[in-house]
């Protein structure tokens, strides 16, 4: 079941390259901002001043935080704006296009453009929805090793009492939010899928689907980690390859063009690494659907 699903997302990817232009879209927005917010704040000066004596001893960087704090908070908007708003349509253009590809063999334009109004809000709803969970599980941690703390203030020396409750918040902060991830593995091929758009239901049915096939759910996320070290090792070994080479050529030209490629190739096998995994996800879904 693994292994057929992982062969048919791979498949479809390659099949209908269309699906890459929602995150293409979105990777050429967000450069467009980080540019932006880079020319906006001043953020070349930054680098100088943390370069410089006024940057070590932090006089530099108070000064430059009060000179332009209207400036990074409208920066600070705008990555807001960018990351929910545009992330959530990139998102649900996506989305809709796995839905047309799993249930009709196609992906129709047209109705994926008629439909996908319906979806928008829901979805920036449910990553608003799942950002505040995270807040609360973080919070969850940080009382976990306060309270740890005061315990072991009892029994143990405060250096050691601080060393024991910060390791133990983080084992506990890491362990929640893998439960977490995989808890609502499958909530956007239950919101898209099953075409439920109230967060709330999508996330508890997520969960349920965790508690009726925990083996399934486990082994789905497993497989997507997998898939993404994998392939994330291999972006790091060329990049790293990359750069070795670039140090060795003379002409700037060459060198520059080169950059230019590899950052294009680079955010390119990205996107394509995450589209299988998400694809991958929705294709597990609907196979354990259809044996219900």
């Amino acid at each position: 079941m693994q292994t057929n699903a992982l062969n048919k997302s791979f498949k479809n990817i390659w099949k209908n390259p269309v699906l890459f232009v929602p995150d293409l879209l979105m990777s050429f927005i967000l450069s467009v901002v980080f540019l932006f917010v880079y020319w906006y704040t001043g953020a070349a000066d930054l680098w100088g001043i943390l370069q410089s004596a006024q940057g070590i001893y932090g006089s530099g960087i108070t000064g430059f935080l009060s000179e332009r704090w209207k400036e990074l908070i409208i920066s600070a908007v705008a990555f807001f704006f960018v990351t929910f708003i545009f992330g959530a349509t990139t998102l649900v253009f996506k989305f809709m296009m796995f839905r047309e590809l799993l249930t009709k063999n196609g992906i129709s334009i047209r109705t994926v453009w008629k439909e996908k109004k319906g979806y928008f809000w829901p979805v920036v709803i449910l990553r608003v929805s799942i950002f505040l969970f995270s807040i609360l599980l973080l919070l969850l941690s940080v009382a976990i090793g306060f309270l740890v703390y005061f315990f072991f203030l009892l029994i143990f020396p405060p250096n050691l009492a601080q060393t024991v409750a910060v390791t133990l918040a983080i084992i506990v902060a890491l362990c929640l939010a893998v439960l977490f991830k995989v808890a609502i593995l499958f909530r956007y091929p239950t919101m898209f899928l099953e075409q439920r758009k109230n967060p709330l239901k999508v996330l508890k049915e997520s969960y349920s689907i965790l508690r009726k096939d925990t083996a399934f759910v486990f082994t789905t996320a497993l497989v997507t980690i997998i898939l993404l070290v994998i392939f994330g090792a291999l972006i790091y070994i060329l990049n790293a390859a990359m750069n070795y080479t670039l140090s060795f050529l003379v002409s700037i030209f060459l060198a520059t063009v080169l950059t230019i490629f590899w950052a294009i190739f680079g955010q390119i096998l990205k996107i394509a690494i995450d589209l299988w995994s998400s694809l991958y996800v929705f294709e597990q879904y609907k196979e354990h659907k259809s044996k219900e």
